[in-house]
C-alpha cells in the first residue's frame, strides 16, 4: 500500500460555485403567503439601488411609447413587443442581483438577447388578448352594424358589461402564463411554450401570495396616481423588480 505524498497538490475540487450554478432553475415551488408582500418590499430595495436609472428608464420608455403611438402602423405593432421590453428589464434586475450596475441599455437588452422567442411570446399573447376582446365585446355592437335586429341600447349595455367580465375571466389565465415567461426565456433560455406552462404552474401554486401581492399593488397604484401620477415613476420600477424577486423566490436557488 503506497503512502500519499504530503507535498502533492490536493485532489479535492476547490472551484467555487459560479453565479450561474447558484441561479439554477428548478420546477416552480410554493412559497409562504407573506411573500406576496415581501416581493414588493424587496422590489423597492432594487429600485433604491439605482433609483435615478430606474426613473430614467421609465421616462424614456414612456416617451418612446408616446412617439410610436403617433406613427401609423407602428402604433399597432409596438404592442407586439411588450414582452421584449420586459425581458430586457429582467436582465437589468439580474445585473443588480449580481451586484452590477443597472444601465439604461437594459431597457433595450431584450432586442439583443433572445429576441425571436420574446417576439413570439409577445405577439402570441397580444394577438390572443385582442381576439378575446374582439369576440367578447364586439358582439355587443353587432346591432349598430345592422346585424341582429334593431339596436337596443339597454341590451347592448348589458352585453357589453357581460363581455367585459367574460373577457377578464379569459385574460387572467393568459396573464398568468405570461407573467414569468420573459424571465424564463432570457435568464434560462426556456422555450416559449415551456415558459408559458411553467409560468402558469407557478401562479397556480402561489394563488394566495399573488392575491396579497395584487391587493397591495392595487392600493399602491391608487396612491401613486394622487400626485399627478408621478408616483408611478417609483411604483413602475418596483413592480418590475418585484416580478424578478418573485421569480427568484419560486424558480431558482440563490
Amino acid at each position: 500500500m503506497s503512502t500519499p505524498n504530503p507535498y502533492s497538490a490536493p485532489s479535492a475540487e476547490l472551484t467555487q460555485p459560479t453565479g450561474e450554478q447558484e441561479f439554477a432553475l428548478h420546477d416552480p415551488r410554493t412559497v409562504n403567503a407573506g411573500r406576496g408582500m415581501q416581493w414588493i418590499v424587496e422590489g423597492f430595495n432594487y429600485f433604491k439601488q439605482d433609483a435615478g436609472i430606474w426613473i430614467a428608464i421609465c421616462i424614456i420608455g414612456f416617451v418612446l411609447m408616446m412617439v410610436f403611438s403617433f406613427i401609423p402602423v407602428v402604433n399597432v405593432l409596438i404592442y407586439l413587443t411588450t414582452h421584449i421590453w420586459m425581458g430586457g428589464l429582467m436582465l437589468g434586475c439580474k445585473a443588480q442581483h449580481d451586484r452590477e450596475p443597472l444601465q439604461i441599455n437594459h431597457l433595450f437588452a431584450g432586442f439583443r438577447e433572445s429576441l425571436i422567442p420574446l417576439l413570439i411570446l409577445s405577439a402570441g399573447v397580444t394577438l390572443l388578448t385582442w381576439i378575446i376582446l374582439a369576440i367578447c365585446l364586439g358582439s355587443a355592437f353587432l346591432p349598430l352594424m345592422g346585424i341582429g335586429g334593431e339596436p337596443n341600447f339597454n341590451a347592448m349595455g348589458m352585453k357589453f358589461m357581460l363581455g367585459i367580465l367574460v373577457a377578464m375571466a379569459l385574460i387572467i389565465p393568459i396573464s398568468m402564463m405570461a407573467w414569468f415567461a420573459p424571465a424564463l426565456i432570457v435568464l434560462h433560455k426556456v422555450p416559449v411554450l415551456q415558459a408559458l406552462t411553467m409560468s402558469f404552474q407557478a401562479c397556480i401554486k402561489n394563488i394566495v401570495p399573488f392575491l396579497i401581492y395584487g391587493i397591495v399593488a392595487f392600493g399602491l397604484a391608487i396612491l401613486a396616481m394622487i400626485p399627478l401620477g408621478l408616483g408611478l415613476l417609483v411604483l413602475g420600477p418596483v413592480i418590475y423588480a418585484s416580478i424578478f424577486v418573485a421569480y427568484k423566490d419560486i424558480f431558482v436557488d440563490v
